[in-house]
């Protein structure tokens, strides 16, 4: 048995492979829990845009006269 000196623990996490391209890419569960919870609260943001939120301003019509 080899003596670990920085008593690292390997831990059994479950990962799947994905291919982009022309590289492997290794995806594990917790990432794709992380990613998921971070597009769910992007879509979860319910922004609304009211267009009349202002004040109704009067609107002042001048005439204008040239000198013809």
């Amino acid at each position: 048995m080899q003596y670990n000196k920085r008593k690292i623990r390997k831990i059994n996490d479950k990962k799947v492979l994905k291919k982009v391209k022309r590289n492997w890419v290794v995806a594990s569960i917790s990432s794709f829990a992380f990613f998921g919870a971070i597009g769910f609260t992007l879509v979860s943001n319910h922004t609304e845009a009211l267009a009349d939120s202002y004040k109704n301003q009067p609107v002042v019509v001048g005439n204008s006269t040239n000198g013809n």
